[in-house]
Order: C-alpha cells, then sequence, then structure tokens
C-alpha cells in the first residue's frame, strides 16, 4: 500500500513538473536578432503586409516574437491554415474570437482588419514584450478598440450559452495540452469552432490527446505542414529579387518548423452538417490550388468524404 502511493505521489509531482516545462518553454519565446542577410531582406519587403488574408497589414518594425517575421510580409506565413481561417471568419459570425498565444498580435489584429467590423479579438499572451508588441501593431491599425489584450488564459472561465459563438485560434507552445485536460472544460468548447497548432516534438501525445477530447462535440482533422524547401518550389512572391534569388527566396520563406507539426481544425457538430463540411473542403482545395499550397490535411476523426 505505501508503495502505491508513493508511486502515485511521483506520478503527481512527474505531471507537475511537465506542465510547468510547458509553461516555461512558453513564456521563454524571444524576438532574434537580425544577420547581415535578413538586414537585406529586409530592406526588400519592408514591413506592410504584401498579400494573404490580412494584406495591408502593417508592423511598426521589424519584429516577430516567437516566430518569422518575413513570411507574415510576403504573405505566406502559415498558408496551410489560411484558407480554413478565410472560410471560418466569412461563413460564420462569431460573437467573440480568442487568439490564445497571440506573441506579437499577427492573428490578433490581422483578424480585427479582415473582418472590418466590430467584432472582438481577445489576445491572450503571458509574455509582457510580446502584449506590448501587439498593443503597438492594433494602434498602428487602428484596431485598438478591437483588440482586448490579456495575460493568461484559462479555459475555466470560460461559459456555456446557446447563443454564445466563438473561435479560437490557439498557438502556445505545447501549453494547449493543458488546456483540454479535463471534461468538463472541453464540454465548455462544444459551441464553438478551434484552430489549434500542435506542439507534438515537445510531448508526442499532445495532439492524440486533444484528439481524443473534442471528437465527441466536434468533427476533428489535422492539417500538415509543408517543409520550407518545398515552400521554394511551390510559392510565388511579389519580389523579383527573390524569385530569381532561391537562396534568398528560402530564407524569406523559411518558418523554421519541425518536419510533420500540425494543426488540428475542431468544428463544432452543433453548427456543421456532412454537406457544410464537403463545401469547407472543396474550398480549401480550390484555395490552396490557387495559392500553390500542396495539399496536406490529413486524417479525418469523422465520417467524412475528403477528396
Amino acid at each position: 500500500m505505501k508503495a502505491n502511493i508513493t508511486i502515485y505521489f511521483y506520478d503527481i509531482l512527474a505531471k507537475i513538473a511537465k506542465r510547468l516545462e510547458a509553461y516555461f518553454i512558453y513564456k521563454r519565446r524571444k524576438i532574434k536578432p537580425y544577420s547581415d542577410e535578413e538586414i537585406h531582406l529586409f530592406h526588400i519587403v519592408g514591413t506592410e503586409v504584401v498579400a494573404g488574408n490580412f494584406k495591408g497589414m502593417k508592423y511598426p518594425s521589424a519584429k516577430s516574437f516567437g516566430s518569422s517575421f518575413f513570411p507574415k510580409i510576403i504573405g505566406t506565413y502559415e498558408n496551410e491554415i489560411q484558407g480554413f481561417l478565410k472560410y471560418l471568419l466569412t461563413s460564420n459570425s462569431y460573437n467573440e474570437i480568442y487568439d490564445v498565444g497571440c506573441a506579437e498580435g499577427y492573428y490578433a489584429v490581422g483578424i480585427a482588419l479582415f473582418l472590418n467590423k466590430n467584432n472582438r479579438v481577445l489576445a491572450y499572451d503571458i509574455n509582457p514584450v510580446a502584449k506590448d508588441l501587439t498593443k503597438q501593431m492594433a494602434l498602428l491599425n487602428n484596431v485598438s478598440n478591437q483588440v482586448i489584450i490579456n495575460g493568461e488564459f484559462h479555459s475555466n472561465q470560460l461559459s456555456v450559452s446557446p447563443e454564445q459563438r466563438r473561435f479560437f485560434l490557439i498557438d502556445c507552445e505545447g501549453y494547449e495540452k493543458y488546456l483540454f485536460s479535463d471534461d468538463d472544460i472541453v464540454n465548455r468548447y462544444c459551441n464553438d469552432d478551434l484552430l489549434i497548432e500542435t506542439h507534438d516534438f515537445i510531448d508526442y501525445n499532445i495532439s492524440l490527446e486533444i484528439e481524443k477530447k473534442l471528437v465527441a462535440t466536434h468533427y476533428v482533422f489535422t492539417q500538415n505542414t509543408i517543409g520550407d524547401f518545398q515552400k521554394v518550389k511551390y510559392y510565388f512572391t511579389k519580389f523579383s529579387e527573390l524569385e530569381t534569388n532561391l537562396n534568398l527566396k528560402h530564407l524569406a520563406l523559411s518558418e523554421g518548423r519541425p518536419t510533420g507539426q500540425e494543426w488540428i481544425i475542431a468544428l463544432s457538430k452543433l453548427h456543421y452538417s456532412k454537406n457544410e463540411l464537403e463545401k469547407l473542403f472543396l474550398f480549401i482545395n480550390e484555395y490552396n490550388n490557387e495559392i500553390g499550397c500542396p495539399k496536406s490535411f490529413t486524417r479525418p476523426n469523422a465520417d467524412l468524404k475528403v477528396e
């Protein structure tokens, strides 16, 4: 009996340690200094997004918190999910948008501009530098009244209401596992749509555990990232110097992601029929063909036809 209690105690400590590790990995994100080649690239592309869903969005400086700056300006950043984002934001009337792990505000400010109305975008980040950069970008793009900047996000604070329809974009460097660790908390999302970047290179089980939690209330499927070298081959930029210098183009398009990283797309079963999901997949295929993004969504966890 004493041995069982000891094993249980150490198991609890191990789980706490794992959770703290994920928290601090997320909090330690930094702005990397630029190399000489990157400074040259900065002079080519500038600080205003030239393509994609957030075309016209301005950066106050060449700073991207915890991720690549240049793909965001060029308009290829996370192209794999941009079709989903465009379809969901234009096809639904969400009461609120949540950006959990907002970094410098790329998505929070970009979505506020994209919607071009009074939707609230609630931006969350535990790093004060990220929050300050988000505030600067919201001010520069005249959406500071729409973008509400917060600190740590807690799922247990969410209310559940049939009238409340929300969209969640979640990217918190492995801590996403703990946002969906409790069955009661998962039920709080039953009316909502979610797009979650997962970090299985931090914990092998993150994607599978989140999918298992959500599959009862959502249509769940995954979107794979494509490699940086593939982007050089498939993506076209609006900068002639990049198209004639493929090494520079690779630097410009590189996001530095581990091979096989995934996003989870979870759509509420209360709001989508199988026919509506087919329309979504058709739109995604057409959108990806238009921007040159190879098909890479896989493993649908629902009885869906995916061509």
